[in-house]
């Protein structure tokens, strides 16, 4: 289908469909504004804890309304999953905190976002998470950290904030391929 009718559809829980739990059984879902959820019977809160029953707990983990945005955004993006966040603050330390381990070490552009810029060079070192900073436009200094010191992720917004540079995304993902 198309990208508008992957937008009005995708993630959508009908009455029927392959979904778990129609909400409502509503003709499109609606905004749920609960912060928690019950389960029928002990079986099915057991079942949800074993990961092996589809359901809502509680507002912080996710909703139907979330999850039916996220659900759009994979279709539109043909993705296998989407988490949507917050604020790009959480999105950004939750995406740090899931993908660099202990011993890690970040590269990170001069001009991102002030407050990711300090978690990552405040915080994560007092979990054994090296930082470099390099300016968003030389590639050269970036491969030659990939060369010397290696790196577990490259971080960086595009265009950055504040200043709106552009980063050669093609350019640091070929780098990043070698």
């Amino acid at each position: 289908g198309s990208d508008s009718t992957r937008a009005v559809h995708g993630g959508e829980r009908l009455k029927g469909g392959k979904k778990a739990k129609a909400i409502l059984d509503a003709i499109s879902t609606p905004v749920v504004m609960s912060s928690t959820f019950t389960f029928r019977n002990s079986a099915e809160c057991i079942m949800y804890n074993m990961g092996s029953y589809q359901s809502f707990e509680y507002g912080r983990y996710g909703n139907p309304t979330v999850r039916s945005a996220e659900e759009k955004l994979m279709a539109l993006e043909g993705a296998e999953d989407a988490l949507i966040s917050a604020s790009g603050m959480n999105a950004a330390t939750t995406m740090l905190l899931a993908l660099v381990p202990e011993n890690g070490h970040i590269v990170v552009t001069t001009d991102c976002y002030r407050r990711t810029r300090q978690f990552i060079r405040t915080l994560l070192p007092k979990m054994g998470i090296r930082a470099t900073v390099i300016d968003p436009a030389d590639l050269a200094s970036f491969e030659r950290i990939l060369k010397t010191e290696g790196a577990t992720l490259f971080f960086s917004e595009s265009p950055t904030n504040p200043q709106l540079r552009v980063v050669d995304v093609p350019g640091v993902v070929a780098l990043c391929k070698k």
